[in-house]
């Protein structure tokens, strides 16, 4: 697994188109939910991703990146000018800013959380049934009566699977937030 740090450097550096495919990959859902949570139509949603995502492509080839600045601080300026910007005037624009980058924030931690979980499952340290009582209980917040009964153990055993796997997640999540 590459940091969004090494994609953007193969992409800057011309190395390959995969690059800027896996970022696309790893920032159109996070632009996509803050642009529903600022207002955007949903008829509008990919046609302002495909936007910032290229406006983004073009100021990083042309500018290059600055190794103090996090991939979630550049992607967001470019979402907060172009998807929010589409939708609030100057003014209320600086009113919003501050809830503006709060919505972002939380997209960002969905979509890390998302990707870690991923990647805890990728590294099968986890057996399936664990991982799957997990993200039911946790996840999709059913409950760990119905989740047992769903998966055929204990409501001891779903507790156990989400103790595990917190803390599991929290370093592994430590480790991937300056990746992602």
């Amino acid at each position: 697994m590459q940091s969004s740090r090494q994609l953007l450097s193969s992409f800057v550096a011309g190395a390959d188109g995969e690059s800027r495919k896996e970022l696309s990959a790893r920032y159109r859902p996070i632009l996509a939910a803050f642009a529903r949570r600022v207002g955007i139509g949903s008829g509008e949603i990919d046609r302002v991703c495909d936007e910032t995502l290229e406006s983004w492509f073009a100021a990083v080839a042309s500018d290059g990146f600055e190794e103090g600045v996090s991939m979630n601080e550049l992607v967001f300026e470019q979402a907060r000018t172009h998807i929010a910007g589409a939708s609030l005037s100057a003014s209320d624009l600086l009113q919003r800013d501050e809830a503006l980058q709060g919505a972002w924030n939380s997209e960002w931690r969905r979509a890390l959380i998302r990707f870690t979980i991923q990647t805890l499952a990728r590294s099968r340290e986890t057996d399936a049934r664990t991982l799957e009582a997990f993200e039911l209980h946790v996840v999709e917040k059913r409950s760990a009566a119905d989740v047992a009964k769903q998966l055929g153990m204990t409501h001891t055993a779903v507790f156990g699977a989400k103790n595990l796997l917190l803390g599991k997640l929290q370093k592994l999540l430590g480790r991937l937030e300056g990746e992602f």
